[in-house]
């Protein structure tokens, strides 16, 4: 007498829910991602800003500092008296 052994097989397709998974994991990286760029662009910003501003202090500085020492040269030529002859 043979033995007679019937299996019933299923399965269950998971690509669809896993593909929408990682489809909305990626959607919430590039949320992410996007919003972090638009933080490190206004990081930027400011310190471009505070740069430029540095600098133009900077160039007026300079230009004071030129001020007083041409008005110290042309105190200096009127009291030569090689100059004056």
């Amino acid at each position: 007498m043979a033995a007679r052994f019937e299996y019933e097989v299923t399965s269950r397709d998971k690509s669809k829910p896993g593909v929408d998974s990682a489809k909305k994991n990626l959607g919430d990286l590039e949320k992410a991602t996007q919003a972090f760029s638009g933080v490190m662009k206004a990081a930027v910003a400011g310190i471009s800003f505070a740069a430029i501003g540095a600098g133009i202090k900077k160039v007026v500085d300079l230009y004071a500092e030129q001020e007083k020492v041409e008005i110290r040269l042309a105190a200096a030529t009127r009291n030569n008296p090689y100059i004056n002859g």
